[in-house]
């Protein structure tokens, strides 16, 4: 907990937003893309980060999870909504749920935007509206 909290201070989330915004740049520009593994693996750090950090209420069960750690949420919540890159990675991440896209793919996506929807739930409505 203590690590992945330390890399949200230390400008990581914004680290994290970069690199996916430009695998996914390869991943649609590129006319071999060999670069899916990766992008499943990133995706994967991201929604691992963001569950940790996940309100009581959507997780009273996670064992050694954050029931303890209530303080934490608002804290990456506030670098999420800091961050001028998550509206553009919501963007990027909902383009991965089209139907060419492999399975593991289309749920790691799936997992980046229920996690950042149970972070700022007021913004993701926002978001959907941009869509």
């Amino acid at each position: 907990m203590e690590d992945k909290l330390f890399v949200i201070g230390s400008n990581g989330l914004n680290l994290l937003f970069d690199a996916i915004s430009m695998l996914h740049t390869m991943h649609h520009e590129a006319t071999a893309c060999h670069i899916t593994g990766e992008m499943v693996e990133l995706l994967t750090i991201l929604t691992d980060m963001l569950r940790t950090f996940r309100p009581k209420e959507f997780a009273p069960n996670i064992p050694g999870g954050n029931n303890n750690n209530i303080e934490e949420v608002p804290v990456i919540t506030r670098y999420i909504a800091n961050s001028k890159d998550w509206p553009d990675v919501l963007r990027k991440l909902a383009t991965l749920l089209n139907t060419y896209n492999c399975a593991d793919l289309r749920n790691s996506a799936i997992g980046n935007i229920t996690q950042v929807h149970f972070k700022l739930t007021e913004f993701s409505v926002q978001l959907t509206f941009v869509f």
